[in-house]
């Protein structure tokens, strides 16, 4: 319970929206972005937060993001991102509504 007061509860505090979230995900140091390209879930959670909440950069995301998964991992994981990417096409943008874009 004490891990969950003094550090859990910080970052829940910290990153209580959407918004905030897509922050963390898009803001990143080139340390962390080598650690991030072994996750191809990490991909798929951005353009996600990009489509709720109608970001103008998703476009662009889409398209920077899938030559990523494409080339690490030999494209092992880029069914899935494309399968993200066909579903996220399917609903109107945004998904939820922001004030921030």
């Amino acid at each position: 319970m004490k891990y969950f007061r003094e550090v859990s509860l910080s970052i829940y505090k910290k990153y209580n929206t959407l918004e905030k979230i897509y922050e963390l995900y898009t803001n990143y140091t080139s340390e962390q972005e080598e650690l991030i390209r072994q996750s191809p879930d990490w991909y798929c959670d951005t353009i996600i937060l990009a489509r709720v909440l109608g970001k103008k950069d998703y476009p662009d995301l889409v398209l920077r993001y899938r030559e990523i998964v494409k080339h690490y991992h030999q494209g092992l994981y880029l069914p899935t991102y494309e399968k993200v990417v066909i579903a996220l096409e399917n609903h109107p943008t945004p998904l939820i509504s922001t004030r921030a874009n």
